[in-house]
């Protein structure tokens, strides 16, 4: 079974999730993160799995842009959801999960689920923070909406 897991290459939880429930069953694991991480967190995190089979991958070619206006974010996002739909489709195609596990729910990581909901299994792991961090928009009306559509 392929697994694409759709985390933060950075955090903490992810690794722990790899080591305690993924690689115990041998499942093929493709790691995608957001955004490009550092060189040494990505070769840091290459040297601890490198005896496992963890394939590695980013949804944008970019690092993130941090402390912008809302104008510029909002621009930003219209913008970049343009193209998710687009990485997506190539993604799927390239490593044809048979689960997609979507850590830490973003309005990225949604609209990504959205382009392939009928071709393979969505996980959505809503912690904590995520609904915490939420504007009212996104837990009134997204948030909702993408659980009803996911598997577990």
């Amino acid at each position: 079974m392929r697994i694409l897991l759709f985390s933060d290459l950075e955090s903490q939880y992810t690794e722990n999730f790899i080591k305690q429930a993924l690689l115990p069953y041998g499942w093929e694991i493709v790691l995608i993160s957001l955004f490009i991480p550092d060189e040494n967190k990505l070769e840091t995190f290459k040297t601890k799995f490198a005896d496992s089979a963890i394939e590695y991958d980013t949804l944008f070619d970019k690092k993130p842009v941090r402390n912008v206006g809302k104008i510029k974010k909002v621009h930003t996002l219209l913008k970049n959801c343009r193209s998710i739909k687009k990485r997506a489709r190539y993604l799927y195609d390239r490593y044809k999960p048979d689960v997609v596990s979507l850590q830490f729910i973003s309005l990225y990581k949604l609209v990504f689920a959205k382009h392939i909901y009928k071709k393979c299994r969505v996980i959505c792991s809503f912690w904590g923070s995520d609904i915490l961090r939420g504007n009212k928009f996104l837990k009134k009306y997204i948030y909702p909406k993408y659980l009803k559509k996911t598997d577990v």
